[in-house]
Formats: C-alpha cells, structure tokens, sequence
C-alpha cells in the first residue's frame, strides 16, 4: 500500500513485475515502510546538513544567509568536477560543498513547494 504525502527515507528499487517504483526503508511518520514513488522525486542525499542539522536531499531548496538567496540542489556532471552536486540558481550554478551548507537552510524541496524558486 503506498504512503501518500510522505517522504521516505530508504532504497529505491523497480518493480517490473507491477511497473511500479518503491522506496523501502524508514518513514518519519510511518517507521519501516514499502512506499511507491513518483520516480521524478527520487533524490539522492548529498551527505552534507544544513545549519539545523537537517540532511539535504537532491530537489532540495535552500535559503543561503549571506546571499539572502535561493537555491536548490542537483546532481550533475561537469568536465571540472566529474560528477557532483550543485548549488543552482536561476541564473548561476555552483558546486556543493560544506561552505554552502554551513550558512544554509533548507525551506523546502522543489516538488512539494515549487513556488518558492519564482
């Protein structure tokens, strides 16, 4: 049965059989949990915490203090970098790092609170 409106922290995994996608693992709410997923939403922690202690997931939303800015929070590959995650705006990108996350506070994510990035 999925868990409607509720993010779930765990192991993405396909299930052919029922075309579906879950994620399997720990729920806030909820404990041990077997959740279908929108694929899109699926997102990677990137290892790093806000200010609040708080772990930033891939599609994340951050209010960044020293810029009075918003960004959000992907995955991609670069000739630089390799493959990384960035912090990006609408119009500039950077590569994450503990500098940005030290004065930085997540707000929201991009599926649940797409309006924030307008």
């Amino acid at each position: 049965m999925p868990v409607i409106n509720t993010w779930i922290t765990g192991h993405h995994f396909y299930s052919e059989k029922e075309n579906k996608h879950y994620i399997t693992g720990e729920s806030k709410d909820y404990g041990f949990q077997k959740g279908e997923v929108i694929p899109e939403t699926v997102g990677q922690f990137t290892g790093l915490t806000d200010k609040n202690g708080k772990r930033i997931f891939e599609g994340d939303i951050l209010h960044c203090d020293p810029f009075t800015k918003l960004f959000w929070i992907s995955f991609g590959k670069s000739e630089k970098w390799g493959a990384c995650f960035c912090v990006q705006s609408s119009n500039s990108i950077y590569f994450l790092s503990k500098l940005w996350t030290a004065s930085s506070e997540i707000i929201g994510n991009i599926y649940d609170s797409p309006e924030l990035l307008k």
